[in-house]
């Protein structure tokens, strides 16, 4: 993994120095039943499935790397239900208020990046649209009260 930084702008500092990520396999006793895959979720191929989830992982993407992976699930998933945050005033102060003052300065400034990063529910709706048009797919999409999640739920 390349090593990545995470600064906190609160303090203009960099308080993390991320340089290695676990392997899964190390973890996990060798006798695990399921095979760990190490997978581009956006352009590789990946196994079959019933159903494919994803949580808290859009607002990482871009909007051609959402659109990508909603394509790329569609050919091996018969559903697909993405969860994520919406990028609305009221979540953030609500994180501001509520969860902010409990944490470390570390989570504040990520979690106020997330939230800011994420997409309106306009923009997820539309770029689902975008990723399932001329397919027959169908999808739902839902916003929680007070802004504080949206599901794409998608049918292939």
């Amino acid at each position: 993994m390349v090593p990545s930084n995470i600064s906190c702008p609160r303090y203009n500092t960099t308080t993390i120095r991320v340089t290695r990520i676990l392997d899964a396999r190390q973890v996990w006793p060798r006798n695990n039943q399921h095979p760990i895959v190490r997978a581009d979720a956006i352009r590789d191929p990946l196994a079959k499935a019933d159903l494919a989830f994803s949580m808290y992982l859009g607002h990482h993407l871009s909007e051609q790397d959402v659109i990508g992976l909603i394509r790329n699930v569609g050919r091996c998933s018969r559903r697909f239900i993405l969860l994520d945050l919406v990028r609305h005033p009221l979540p953030l102060a609500l994180f501001r208020i509520f969860v902010a003052p409990f944490v470390s300065p570390v989570v504040v400034a990520d979690g106020q990046v997330s939230i800011r990063r994420s997409y309106t529910r306009t923009e997820l709706r539309e770029l689902t649209a975008e990723a399932l048009a001329g397919s027959a797919a169908c999808f739902r999409h839902s916003v929680a009260p007070l802004y504080a999640r949206q599901v794409i739920d998608i049918s292939y």
